[in-house]
């Protein structure tokens, strides 16, 4: 259940996730146990398959829920209501993304004032694709261009006594 309600942050700037009250074991096709027809989570944060009725593979559910939380992240709200093609949101990202961040109500305003890179939107775009066969793996988001050049740094963050001290502009 990735949501940002379910994302803690320790004293020693550990992430933990929490509320696994959803988590079972579960075999499958690919005979790693990631195949399901279980529909759990929260549903603003399911991805396509699960919205749909379909079997889906819990790790890339996962990655697509990170991509939503990553959204939230960045431009304080959910992308859209649910990832269901009769969500004009959800369709315009994909069937055109350029014009889906051109004229969501909250993205363009960021890229107008330019305060959002073309990597974050890279990334996000890739995260919320429709197909989870295209999905990015978690060795690949940590590959992109906006995780491994942001101007983040994390030995400052590191060397921060107190969480509350930490300035931090999205």
């Amino acid at each position: 259940d990735i949501k940002p309600e379910n994302i803690l942050i320790t004293k020693h700037l550990e992430v933990k996730i929490a509320d696994f009250g959803l988590t079972s074991l579960i075999t499958g096709e690919d005979g790693n146990g990631n195949f399901s027809s279980w529909w759990v989570g929260s549903p603003p944060y399911w991805s396509p398959e699960i919205v749909g009725g379909y079997e889906y593979n819990g790790t890339r559910a996962d990655l697509y829920a990170l991509g939503i939380t990553l959204f939230i992240m960045v431009f304080g709200c959910r992308p859209f209501e649910k990832a269901d093609m009769s969500n004009s949101l959800f369709s315009l990202l994909l069937e055109n993304p350029v014009k889906f961040w051109k004229t969501h109500p909250v993205t363009y305003k960021r890229i107008m004032e330019r305060t959002i890179s073309v990597e974050t939107l890279d990334l996000l775009t890739k995260m919320l694709l429709v197909n989870p066969e295209n999905w990015l793996t978690l060795e690949q988001i940590k590959e992109h261009s906006f995780y491994k050049n942001s101007p983040f740094n994390w030995e400052k963050l590191e060397s921060c006594k107190h969480i509350n001290q930490i300035r931090v502009k999205a």
